[in-house]
């Protein structure tokens, strides 16, 4: 409960003003270590930090100690206080400048029940999601409270928050005292399944309002990460058609095309029914300009099938795939046979792996 000062009061008499804000989703990897001091140069101004807003946190019914891990709902009022010190002590959200290690921190109060960091964050085309940061004591003064942060996610811009970590994970206490400021807590919680390939997840780092004088808590180099996302297509009929997705079967041809648009590896297989099975294309196999794209690394794996998959060209003048400088083609358990590379003049007749292309057979 931190003691209400000359600037606290003040900012009681001040009529709330729209705070400016970037809540751009950005892509990962994302990192900020707030090095840069010139992000924030103005109180409520968050436009120069790009997916990250600060929160006020206020709930005027709230009562202290406010445990920050059971407030899950939102609260619109964006707040921070420009190059400030940890001996201020309004509570909110601060941006510690003059440090030696500049640093964004937090600070709960009973007007700022439960300041918080929202992170903006698009995963499309990742998945293991792991979010990290160090949680810092920054407050030497004499106060000494216990000062728990709680760090939440969510899919999308609205409903409840969910808290990412177990109850003995938790950090209780991120700071020392009295006169104490060195401690230093590293977090590093992997998001659930359920924050992969998604154009909006929040994370949400969060203190509560405590009973004594509260203390300020760095929340430091932020980062958030992720691996390409693997994609699996199963191929159920050997009919070399290209009606997906209204079809009911998915063939080889569909499958490629699934995996094209999938900006991540991408792994596709065979069901048990094509067994020793031959398909028949009609035409190049993959992707509308026929190629495996740069970046793009596919695998098509029929080994758990005893007899392997036959791919048959029937002699006409097309091959099957084209690997790109830059791609990764795996095949296992096929059998590609009467490619034509007459028109390639010769060359790949079933693959044409251009000069940087990868493939595995």
């Amino acid at each position: 409960m931190k003691r209400l000062t000359a600037l606290a009061a003040l900012a009681l008499l001040t009529p709330v003003l729209t705070a400016r804000a970037d809540n751009t989703p950005q892509t990962l990897p994302f990192s900020q270590d707030w090095s840069n001091t010139g992000l924030i140069t103005t109180n409520d101004n968050w436009t120069g930090v790009p997916g990250i807003i600060g929160y006020l946190g206020d709930d005027a019914a709230a009562t202290s100690p406010r445990d920050p891990s059971l407030v899950l709902t939102d609260y619109p009022i964006a707040d921070v206080i420009a190059q400030t010190t940890p001996i201020n002590a309004a509570g909110g959200v601060g941006e510690m400048d003059t440090l030696a290690n500049p640093c964004v921190a937090l600070q709960g109060s009973n007007t700022a029940d439960n300041p918080f960091l929202l992170l903006h964050l698009n995963t499309l085309g990742k998945q293991n999601i792991v979010f990290t940061c160090n949680l810092r004591d920054l407050d030497a003064t004499a106060d000494n409270a216990v000062q728990p942060i709680s760090i939440q996610y969510r899919v999308g811009s609205s409903g409840d928050f969910t808290v990412l970590e177990l109850p003995g994970d938790r950090t209780l206490d991120a700071t020392t005292g009295p006169s104490l400021a060195t401690l230093v807590t590293p977090k590093s919680i992997a998001l659930p399944a359920a924050a992969n390939n998604q154009s909006l997840v929040q994370i949400r780092i969060m203190t509560g309002n405590a009973t004594s004088n509260d203390e300020w808590v760095g929340i430091d180099d932020i980062s958030v990460t992720g691996s390409p996302l693997v994609l699996s297509f199963v191929v159920t009929t050997a009919a070399d058609e290209n009606d997906n997705p209204a079809g009911t079967n998915v063939s080889l041809r569909e499958a490629l095309a699934n995996a094209a648009a999938n900006p991540g590896p991408d792994t596709i297989t065979f069901a048990p029914a094509l067994n020793g099975a031959t398909i028949a294309v009609t035409g190049p196999l993959f992707g509308s300009a026929f190629d495996i794209a740069a970046s793009e690394v596919v695998t098509v794996d029929a080994t758990a099938l005893s007899a392997g998959v036959k791919i048959d060209g029937g002699s006409q003048n097309f091959r099957f795939f084209y690997v790109n400088t830059g791609a990764s083609l795996t095949l296992h358990g096929l059998t590609l046979t009467r490619g034509g590379g007459a028109g390639f003049s010769g060359k790949g007749g079933a693959i044409y792996n251009a000069n940087g292309g990868t493939l595995t057979l």
